[in-house]
């Protein structure tokens, strides 16, 4: 995911709206015809604690269009996943969405978490009654939440 914020020569931030607390952006990294889409947690709120939620767990979706975007039966397919991906996020404050990209053949959904073992749970609970998704999920430790920053930090205004 960082290398692909490289790739960016340039990133704008181009929109903000409110969605519950949170404030979200959405910064677009172009080269040439090709872009990455982003839409990220522009302001967590007072007195949100990152530390808190300690595990970062980066959801992948790969798929291979010519354009590096996703087709729209792809996208509407990622939109199903994110919504069922919802519930888990938001119950109980067990996690937070904090960076979503689209483009260069991936969607990512990067998502810090008090509990890796619980949020996998939820997720697998949630997924149970749906065909499989073609996703891989990685996770790290990260209670600084060093990938967010670094993403946040390399935003052109």
């Amino acid at each position: 995911m960082l290398q692909r914020i490289a790739f960016a020569i340039s990133i704008m931030l181009l929109a903000s709206s409110s969605m519950a607390v949170d404030k979200w952006g959405t910064a677009v990294a172009k080269k040439g015809e090709r872009a990455i889409v982003f839409r990220f947690v522009e302001d967590l709120g007072p007195g949100f604690d990152r530390s808190a939620q300690p595990d970062r767990i980066i959801v992948q979706w790969p798929y291979f269009q010519e354009s590096g975007m996703p087709t729209t039966g792809e996208r509407e397919r990622m939109d199903q996943f994110e919504d069922l991906l919802a519930p888990v996020i938001e119950n109980d404050g067990l996690s937070t969405l904090a960076l979503v990209s689209t483009g260069e053949n991936l969607r990512e959904w990067i998502c810090y978490t008090k509990s890796e073992r619980e949020f996998l749970a939820r997720l697998n609970s949630a997924l149970r009654k749906y065909p499989p998704f073609p996703v891989k999920i990685l996770t790290a430790r990260d209670p600084a939440w060093s990938s967010y920053q670094k993403f946040k930090d390399g935003l052109k205004r």
